[in-house]
């Protein structure tokens, strides 16, 4: 009768640490996938951020371009007007305006 509740009390003691080592892992992967929870939510914040940035950039840019497009004269044949009427200034004034209008209409509005 001793030996059979010794056993008994070995065969617990068994289950007891499986248990414990089973308890353990458990433990172990929720760690895991809380940590893994976190770090997902960290960058998707960091992309969300990044995001945010970058939609502010491009309005940015639309605002600067629609102002280019209106604050830069056209050049004038009168040659009173040296700012506007040199040859350089009609070259730049058409290759501004040429990059502007590429990226205005690849950009809906």
């Amino acid at each position: 009768m001793k030996n059979h509740i010794k056993e008994e009390i070995e065969s617990l003691k068994k289950q007891l640490a499986g248990a414990v080592i089973e308890t353990s892992v458990a433990e172990r992967e929720r760690t895991q996938v809380a940590d893994m929870y976190k770090s997902l939510y960290a960058r998707f914040e960091k992309l969300e951020l990044e995001r945010a940035n970058l939609q502010n950039e491009n309005q940015l840019l639309k605002d600067f371009c629609k102002a280019f497009h209106f604050v830069l004269p056209e050049p004038t044949p009168d040659p009173k007007d040296s700012t506007t009427s040199s040859e350089l200034y009609k070259t730049q004034y058409k290759m501004a305006m040429s990059q502007y209008l590429k990226w205005f209409n690849a950009n809906p509005q």
